[in-house]
């Protein structure tokens, strides 16, 4: 029991602090990336998920959602706030990747 209250107070002590910080920076500095950590994949999956909402399938979606949109027109239950963001999310997802390059971001 005495080493368990023992242990305890060193733990919460000031000691146990200057270890840990000192812990923490002997091994970031020490710490090397890997050779073998590549994020190419990551990237080529991201490229695929933007060339699809930007390609074909977004522009199907697109088109079901001004069909959707005329559809409620036609039948007088056109939500003007529905209306408007539509327009600009479709006009938003087409256009983002013009939007991350003029803010400098692009690759």
């Amino acid at each position: 029991m005495a080493i368990l209250k023992r242990m305890k107070r060193w733990l919460f002590s000031a000691d146990a602090l200057r270890h840990a910080v000192l812990l923490a920076v002997m091994t970031l500095v020490i710490v090397e990336p890997a050779y073998a950590q590549d994020l190419s994949g990551l990237q080529k999956m991201l490229d695929n998920i933007v060339k699809a909402l930007t390609g074909g399938i977004g522009r199907s979606i697109a088109i079901l959602g001004v069909v959707g949109l005329g559809l409620m027109m036609i039948i007088g239950r056109l939500n003007w706030i529905v209306f408007i963001m539509i327009l600009a999310g479709i006009a938003i997802v087409f256009s983002a990747a013009a939007i991350v390059d003029g803010m400098g971001a692009g690759g």
